[in-house]
Formats: C-alpha cells, structure tokens, sequence
C-alpha cells in the first residue's frame, strides 16, 4: 500500500513523550508521522527565549495501516495508545492534517507574543520595577514604549518603561486568559 493511500490516526503520547515517539515511528517503514508544533518566544530576565512546545500536548498524528502495524505503532517508544472507538482506530480526516501542514513550516507553527494593551496588567522583568506588576494605561509604539501605573509608597505613580521589558503574556490560541 503507497504512504498517500494510508489514513491518519491521532496517538495519546506518554506525558513529555512526543519527540521520542516521533523519532521512533519516522524509523518504522510504511508510517507517517506528523508532530504539530509551536515556537513561543517568552520574556524572562535574560532576554527574549524561543521555546518549541507541542501544539496538541500529549497528541501526534500518524499514517499507517492498522491491519499490519496497529500492534507495532500502538507499543512504540512513548506512545500510551492509538486513539480508538472500541477495537477500530479513530481515522482523522485528511483535510484536518493538510490544513495543520500547511500553515505549518515543517510542522512548526510560530505564535507571537503577545503585545501590551491599555487597561492589561504586566510584570516588569528588567530595571529599577523588576518584579513589580502595573497596569498599562498608554502605548507609545513610535518609541515601543508604555505608560505603566504602579503604586510606590502609598501612592499611584505613571511610569515609562520599555515594551520589551514587561511581560504581557503570550498569544497562544489555547492559553486561557
């Protein structure tokens, strides 16, 4: 059977597991495996760091023929299980794998992080505030600035500080605000 003829499948990954199980399925003959991914790029003290997570924690897409390889696939390094119905594998459409490829490179799916708002409250992660949390009260893009109001001592003070040293969270699909 040619790999364009085979139907993809979702596996449960074990907990962390999904490159090693992804590595070790590529290695198999007659499977595909797709393993969606974001790059996040999050603020910390050191400076902006681009992290890789899964998009679909604890979950990989793979292409195969369950009559002949179920067993195999279903027992690989790091996969808990082929996700089923009963006994028969649960198909994912291939609609639903071509789109996640294509706005994909490689199987990486950049999000951006996420900008400050009027109104949001930041952590400020450099200079004399670090740690401190403000809220935003007025973005000055041509200089990528904000206008942040902490209380010092008792008292409401504005304060302008660098956009790239608050934290504003990330702008993740699935985060939860």
């Amino acid at each position: 059977m040619n790999l364009t003829e085979l139907k993809w499948y979702c596996l449960k990954c074990q907990p962390r597991m999904e490159a090693v199980a992804t590595a070790h399925l590529r290695n198999m003959d007659n499977v595909e495996v797709f393993y969606p991914q974001t790059t996040l790029t999050k603020k910390t003290k050191e400076g902006k760091v681009t992290l890789k997570k899964p998009l679909f924690p604890s979950y990989i897409f793979c292409s195969f023929d369950p009559t002949e390889l179920m067993r195999t696939v279903n027992y690989s390094q790091g996969v808990s299980y082929v996700v089923s119905h009963g006994a028969e594998p649960v198909e994912v459409p291939d609609l639903v794998i071509q789109e996640l490829m294509a706005i994909s490179d490689e199987g990486v799916l950049p999000i951006p992080s996420a900008r400050p708002e009027v109104g949001q409250s930041v952590k400020v992660l450099h200079g004399l505030f670090e740690g401190k949390e403000g809220t935003v009260i007025k973005l000055v893009p041509e200089k990528q600035r904000i206008h942040v109001l902490f209380e010092i001592l008792g008292a409401i003070s504005k304060v302008e500080v660098e956009e790239d040293f608050v934290d504003a969270g990330d702008a993740h699909p699935m985060t939860i605000r």
